[in-house]
């Protein structure tokens, strides 16, 4: 009775294994998806969003898992460009047939300034990562015309962030200002204690 139950045991584990297997082999993974387009552009009301399209070039069904990071290029001074992070995309999964083709959306959490970008799009399953990259730029005119969208249909929490020159610069402009009220208020006293001597 023991030995006839071992062996059911032995032979369900077996099976479970095996359709463990299968199934992991059923499974596409993230280096069989190739993405066929990239585009950064902007919803009807203006906020950003990133277009992708998705193929799925294996014989095996998929879900995988996809973000995008937005970094935007800046001289280092030695005839070269970095890159620092701007913008993401919330993660997103997908299910995908085999074979299929698909056109998916992702909301970017800030409104890009005008500069030149480069995209990394990440493509992740349970086993296996990928990563593609992109390059792209985004125009001063873009910029207004979502903005003005965005005003008109009163989208709220969404800000553009200022770019890297502006930010550069900007406490230089703190401190300069600073420096000149208290100038003129030290000018101001020192106005005042000159006129009480000549009155005394």
């Amino acid at each position: 009775m023991k030995v006839m139950m071992m062996r059911r045991l032995v032979l369900l584990a077996s099976a479970a294994w095996l359709l463990a297997g299968l199934m992991e082999h059923a499974a596409a993974s993230s280096d069989r998806l190739t993405i066929e387009h990239f585009e950064y552009s902007y919803e009807p009301t203006g906020e950003p969003i990133v277009r992708l399209t998705l193929a799925n070039e294996d014989t095996a069904s998929a879900n995988p898992t996809l973000s995008v990071t937005l970094k935007e290029a800046y001289s280092s001074g030695q005839d070269a460009y970095l890159y620092r992070k701007k913008g993401t995309t919330k993660p997103a999964t997908i299910s995908m047939a085999p074979g299929e083709t698909r056109a998916v959306t992702l909301p970017v959490d800030k409104l890009l300034p005008y500069g030149d970008y480069e995209a990394l799009v990440n493509i992740s399953d349970k086993k296996t990562r990928s990563q593609e990259r992109f390059e792209f730029t985004v125009s001063e005119q873009n910029v207004r015309e979502a903005k003005l969208k965005m005003q008109t249909n009163h989208v709220e929490g969404l800000r553009s962030e200022p770019s890297w020159y502006r930010r550069k610069w900007l406490p230089f402009g703190i401190v300069a200002t600073v420096i000149v009220c208290l100038s003129a208020i030290a000018l101001t006293l020192q106005s005042r204690r000159d006129s009480r001597r000549r009155n005394d």
